[in-house]
C-alpha cells in the first residue's frame, strides 16, 4: 500500500524573511543526503529509485554555479 504525500508531510528550509533567497550549495548537499537516507528506508523500489534520482539532481545543482538554472528531474 502506498502513502499518499501531502502538504502535511512536506519540510520547508528555514526563512530569514527574504521570499528571493536562493539555495547555496551546502544546502543541496543537504537535502540530497536527506534522500538518499529516505531511499535507504523505502520499502518501495520505485519510490527509492525516483528518491535516489532526485538526490543525483541535488548533487548536480549544489555542483552547478547557481544552481538556479537546473531543473528538477521528475522521471
Amino acid at each position: 500500500m502506498m502513502t499518499k504525500i501531502g502538504p502535511q508531510n512536506r519540510t520547508t528550509l528555514p526563512q530569514s524573511g527574504c521570499q528571493d533567497e536562493m539555495l547555496i550549495s551546502e544546502d543541496y548537499k543537504q537535502l540530497a543526503e536527506r534522500c538518499m537516507r529516505l531511499a535507504s528506508e523505502c520499502s518501495d523500489p520505485d519510490g527509492a529509485e525516483a528518491l535516489r534520482a532526485l538526490a543525483l539532481d541535488y548533487l548536480a545543482r549544489a555542483g552547478g554555479p547557481t544552481g538556479r538554472d537546473r531543473a528538477l528531474s521528475w522521471e
